[in-house]
């Protein structure tokens, strides 16, 4: 499966680029030319030479007076002048775009009421053996360190660096395979694709090398970010919001890919973003008080189980929950930036 990449020339170090994807079709009106700003509002500027007047392009999608009324609101659709094929716009239906916050939450959920049996399914992969791991890391660090860390041998701190290398490798390992493909499942999803989540999982395993390689050089942006001033990490945190769905769908640069697409609408992008991140904070601190209550149940050994149980329902309730929002917010801030829509997202046939 492949998708329409987007109109950049920039090369992906971390994969060959895609051949024989198809792009938007030239004008017939006039030489190509790059492609104009998305659709939201009217352009800045008016058509290059050659495209004719205003009122070209798809019935119903130009200036007012062109096409049949009173479809959707002027936001959507080409500017004047562009004749490409509708599919290449959003419209007021687009399973992913949306032209406002209440139009984003509800395409979230619709996407989550479609898909959350899949989704449910391929996080199982990761959120268990992460619980496992973070309660095993604990103990072990427990055991190997004692109530007297003073008394702490070198060979003790070897084990346990150990330990927690492994957990955090397996655990990031895990993370990413499953972050990618889940986003496939939701791509098929709103593209009225079968959902498999096996195709899913060998389109994640393909793209996993590719989001580790950007993935270290963003994490390494937002910790030193949060250590000046904590600001600038949580300004990176925003732009590296969709880098997921990006290296999924996209080939070429992602880390500047991710800043051209928050700053094409920093307004709406912003928005959509601390939404998500309320719900996922939401999401922790009902998780930390149902763990908390349960950790003393019965004896240490059977708290710990009981806390890790609680703590693993927990993350799969909000993982499936927000996973939606990660996509309909890349599907927004990139037809802010450029003309398109979830046809884009559809295999080539």
């Amino acid at each position: 499966m492949s998708e329409n990449p987007p109109p950049t020339p920039d090369d992906d170090p971390f994969t060959p680029p895609l051949y024989g994807s198809p792009m938007p079709p030239p004008s017939p009106f006039g030489p190509s030319q790059p492609l104009p700003p998305p659709g939201y509002g009217p352009p800045a500027y008016g058509p290059p030479p050659g495209y004719g007047p205003p009122g070209y392009g798809p019935p119903g999608y130009g200036p007012p007076g062109y096409g049949p009324p009173g479809y959707g609101p002027p936001a959507y659709g080409p500017p004047p002048g562009y004749a490409l094929p509708a599919q290449y716009y959003a419209g007021p239906e687009d399973p992913l775009v949306s032209n406002d916050i209440g139009g984003w939450w509800n395409r979230s959920l619709q996407l989550l009421r479609k898909a959350w049996r899949p989704l449910l399914l391929v996080h199982l992969i990761s959120v268990p053996p992460l619980g496992i791991l973070s309660a095993w890391a604990q103990a072990a660090a427990k055991n190997d360190i004692g109530t007297d860390p003073d008394n702490v041998t070198a060979s003790d701190l070897r084990t346990l660096l150990v330990r927690l290398a492994v957990a955090v490798l397996v655990g990031a390992l895990l993370s990413v395979v499953v972050s990618l493909s889940a986003q496939r499942i939701l791509v098929q999803a709103a593209t009225d694709r079968p959902i498999s989540i096996g195709a899913a999982l060998l389109d994640g395993l393909r793209r996993t090398p590719a989001l580790i390689g950007w993935g270290i050089p963003v994490g390494l942006m937002v910790i030193v970010g949060l250590f000046f001033c904590i600001v600038p990490g949580l300004y990176f945190g925003a732009v590296f919001t969709v880098l997921p769905a990006i290296v999924l769908l996209e080939r070429g640069n992602a880390i500047s890919r991710s800043f051209q697409l928050l700053h094409a609408d920093i307004g709406a992008a912003l928005g959509r973003i601390v939404i998500y991140y309320a719900v996922s904070f939401l999401f922790v601190i009902v998780q930390g008080l149902f763990t908390s209550g349960v950790a003393g149940i019965g004896t240490s050994t059977a708290g710990t189980v009981a806390s890790t149980g609680v703590g693993i329902v927990c993350t799969l309730v909000s993982a499936v929950a927000i996973t939606p929002m990660v996509l309909t917010t890349y599907a927004d801030m990139r037809a802010r930036h450029e003309p398109f829509s979830t046809a884009y997202l559809a295999p080539a046939e």
